[in-house]
């Protein structure tokens, strides 16, 4: 390979070694990115999926208070 003087280019020259690396450094890149954004999807996927079964746990639960209250008042009512 010739110099930069030599060939009187003011450009630097990269070796076909550095494209390489920096083309397999870019693939490599860009894999880490999709495989952070697909775990940034499932953690949101996750915490949604979490929020959602407290929900239905309050909801679950409110309904058998309410029906715990209302037996109990039933059989007070029939004692009375």
């Amino acid at each position: 390979m010739k110099s930069m003087a030599a060939t009187g280019d003011s450009k630097a020259v990269n070796p076909s070694s550095t494209k390489a690396t920096n083309l397999a450094m870019s693939k490599r890149r860009e894999e880490l990115e999709k495989k952070r954004k697909v775990d940034q999807d499932k953690q949101k996927e996750d915490k949604e999926r979490a929020e959602k079964q407290n929900r239905m746990k309050n909801v679950v639960q409110s309904a058998l208070a309410d029906r715990i209250k209302s037996d109990k008042a039933d059989r007070e009512q029939k004692l009375n």
